[in-house]
């Protein structure tokens, strides 16, 4: 039974057979048992559904009231026209680079919400190396961690025992060291050099 705990929550695909649908099956075959998520088993709940829309609009025998969804286009996310109901907890441009994309699922699953910043691609080809050091400090990276989690400012400050001020100073390093201008930004880029995910 605690084998079974491993594999939920359970993703189910919505992508058409062929190319997107193979690239897909890549992405949730680069995710180990630890990260907490398998393919969708008839039968089973989907905690999460992951979808792929062809044109601007969603097809419309998705179940977009259930679960969470995680989308994927073929452009950026700003030109895919969202249904009533369907509140996306991230996006992973259709067939961008598979460990970028792993990475993306696994935040996802875990709990961040991951959108491209206007329409940044996830990086083509490159895989972030193991031994690729992160240019933030232990503190600037729990600071991250909670801004991908949504947190304010002043939430940070009181979740890591801190002052405002502090926070802003760690929040305007990490925009400086990743190239950022906002948090979106930061935790996207995070997450595709493969930092955010310790």
């Amino acid at each position: 039974m605690a084998g079974i705990a491993l594999l939920q929550p359970l993703v189910r695909l919505y992508m058409p057979a062929g190319r997107v649908r193979a690239w897909a099956e890549e992405v949730m075959e680069g995710l180990e048992p630890e990260d907490g998520a398998a393919p969708f088993q008839e039968g089973g709940e989907a905690a999460f559904h992951w979808g792929y829309a062809s044109g601007p609009d969603v097809p419309r025998d998705w179940p977009v009231a259930e679960g969470r969804w995680v989308l994927s286009a073929p452009g950026g996310y700003d030109q895919v026209r969202l249904p009533p109901g369907l509140a996306p907890v991230g996006f992973i441009p259709a067939l961008a680079d598979t460990a970028a994309a792993v990475d993306a699922l696994r935040a996802i699953i875990r709990g961040y919400r991951v959108f491209p910043v206007e329409n940044e691609s996830f990086p083509a080809g490159r895989r972030p190396e193991s031994g690729e050091a992160s240019p933030l400090s232990p503190r600037e990276r729990r600071v991250l961690d909670e801004l991908a989690r949504g947190e304010s400012n002043k939430r940070i400050a009181y979740l890591l025992g801190l002052s405002e001020s502090t926070v802003r100073f760690h929040v305007g390093n990490i925009f400086s060291k990743l190239g950022a201008q906002n948090r979106a930004e930061a935790v996207y880029r995070a997450i595709g050099r493969g930092w955010l995910i310790m």
